[in-house]
């Protein structure tokens, strides 16, 4: 069964709790700001996630394996592979039958792209240079996307994403169908090798 909202399953997937407690960080690297998000085995990023109703947690994005498919690098998020390619950030879904790739962040990009990232799943890049304050820290020249999830036609679901090229997701909010907030995660810290 393939799953019915990509983006959203790729950050859920990616927001995997581990008990990372390294509490440094790295400088901005201005050679990563090729990739929306560098990949390289023993990186990771550490969030607050705050859901409605729930108690604030700590979770951690890692990458933890690298594999060739079909002749290409693949990082291993928890169960997905994901790949910076010349176009954007793409993934392959595990419940597809024939692996078939799918572009899931398109970077670089102008305001205003949007594609179809599955039947019902829609995402367009709202901006190309927001700042963001993440806790305190100013974060500049991010990326904001916007991710709907269609249901009959109408809007189910709503994700915002601001990432930070050459560093990676720096916030994320998950709206419902009525346009409430429901969940975010915020960056606490990162580590990139």
């Amino acid at each position: 069964m393939f799953y019915r909202s990509i983006i959203p399953f790729f950050i859920v997937t990616i927001l995997i709790l581990t008990n990372c407690h390294d509490n440094s960080t790295n400088p901005i690297d201005d050679s990563l700001n090729d990739t929306i998000i560098p990949l390289k085995v023993g990186n990771y990023w550490v969030y607050q996630s705050n859901e409605v109703g729930n108690i604030n947690r700590r979770d951690t994005i890692m990458v933890t394996l690298k594999k060739q498919i079909n002749g290409k690098d693949w990082y291993l998020f928890g169960e997905i592979y994901v790949r910076n390619e010349k176009d954007g950030l793409w993934m392959i879904d595990p419940e597809a039958p024939n692996k078939t790739p799918v572009l899931i962040l398109k970077y670089p990009g102008k305001v205003g792209d949007q594609w179809n990232v599955s039947n019902d799943e829609k995402t367009k890049i709202l901006s190309t240079d927001t700042g963001i304050e993440v806790l305190g820290k100013m974060y500049s020249h991010c990326y904001l996307y916007e991710d709907i999830i269609l249901e009959n036609g109408n809007i189910s679901e709503k994700t915002k994403i601001y990432i930070k090229p050459g560093i990676g997701i720096v916030k994320t909010e998950e709206y419902n169908n009525a346009g409430g907030l429901e969940d975010q995660a915020l960056l606490v810290l990162y580590k990139l090798n």
